[in-house]
């Protein structure tokens, strides 16, 4: 749908984002997201951020970040 749509950005959910500094399970999926994106040169941008999860996000080169964190 990425390709056939060509998004400038994606905004990832904050569910996924949530605590994606401690479960793996949103961190693999994080990672598709970023590979993809990249592959298809689409930004992306993680909404709600409120504590860690922005150095995760940070490792692995989202380019956005959305949130509270201060």
């Amino acid at each position: 749908m990425l390709s056939l749509l060509q998004p400038d950005y994606v905004k990832v959910d904050r569910s996924f984002i949530n605590h994606c500094d401690r479960h793996e399970g949103n961190q693999k999926f994080l990672q598709r997201v970023i590979k993809l994106a990249r592959e298809l040169d689409i930004l992306v941008l993680a909404e709600g951020i409120e504590r860690k999860e922005l150095l995760f996000c940070k490792e692995i080169r989202v380019h956005y970040a959305q949130g509270f964190l201060m």
